[in-house]
């Protein structure tokens, strides 16, 4: 279940080392089986200069949870923040397909850590950097392992936040992530539909099983903004459910962010954050708030 790397001059070598054992900053765990819960005062060494880390999650796919990752990220970073960005989908990576960086693979360092690459002064790391074009047909403990690997073998360095971009579900990456290291708080992306809600009540109640606080939950395509008279207006018919399950959970911040046909239809050569020309669009303040929160 190693990532293949590759140093300099072309020697390739499994990054598997020391650090890609079962030491963890919460639950001591290895891989995915078991619950978190409790927490260890030492963290794996590549994430001890890494001050809060921030895990951004969804019960369903296709509500948006990757583009926020990366739009959070990136305001953290604009705000003068150092931030690292981890991409934890195995199977499904987004990252390569949000940024516009081009990568053939990644690289070792002689001291048998991950090399992070970095668009914009943020670090990167992800499946789809390490193994472009392939798709992954793993088993779960397989996926757990290359999923911790890339968690704690990845050279962060000195972060203020590193944004874990989780997988849909609540499954093995989730029960990886909280054993592998201190994680600081959640954010739960939903969309109004029933479904989506339905799922965002299992998503906050796994996070508190593993003693990690839900901080937000950002109702994505919540509205859309009138081109004529910039009335925002109700998508779906849904009012109020969001905030039902926030205060049943006694989640400190919700924010209701409007469909913007920008974020929906590609990010092109930069983040939606980064480019000025959207910095008063309904969408930036709301991923400001977001931000205020984590």
């Amino acid at each position: 279940a190693c990532l293949r790397t590759h140093v300099p001059s072309s020697r390739g070598f499994a990054a598997c080392g020391p650090g890609s054992g079962s030491s963890g900053g919460r639950g001591g765990g290895g891989g995915g089986g078991g619950s978190g819960g409790g927490s260890s005062s030492q963290a794996p060494s590549n994430l001890r200069g890494v001050k809060k880390i921030i895990a951004v999650a969804s019960g369903k796919g296709g509500v948006g949870k990757s583009s926020i990752s990366v739009n959070l990220a990136y305001l953290l970073a604009r705000r003068g923040h150092t931030v690292g960005i981890l991409d934890a989908d195995i199977y499904g990576p987004s990252l390569p397909a949000l940024l516009p960086l081009e990568a053939k693979g990644v690289y070792g360092s002689k001291s048998g850590g991950i090399v992070p690459l970095e668009y914009e002064g943020v670090r990167l790391m992800s499946m789809g950097y390490a193994k472009p074009g392939e798709h992954a047909a793993l088993r779960g403990p397989l996926v757990s392992a290359m999923l911790q690997q890339m968690l704690t073998q990845t050279e962060w360095g000195d972060l203020d936040y590193l944004v874990i971009d989780m997988p849909p579900g609540t499954g093995d990456i989730h029960l990886t992530v909280a054993q592998s290291a201190r994680v600081d708080g959640a954010i739960v992306v939903s969309t109004p539909q029933a479904l989506a809600l339905a799922d965002v009540e299992k998503g906050i109640a796994m996070f508190n099983k593993v003693s990690i606080p839900t901080i937000a939950v950002a109702e994505n395509m919540s509205t859309f903004v009138c081109g004529s008279c910039g009335t925002e207006h109700a998508l779906f018919d849904r009012p109020g459910g969001t905030r039902r399950i926030a205060e049943k959970f006694g989640v400190p911040k919700l924010v209701q962010m409007p469909l913007d046909p920008v974020l929906s239809g590609g990010q092109g050569a930069q983040p939606f954050v980064l480019d000025p020309r959207h910095s008063d669009r309904p969408l930036a303040k709301r991923l400001g708030e977001l931000a205020d929160a984590a």
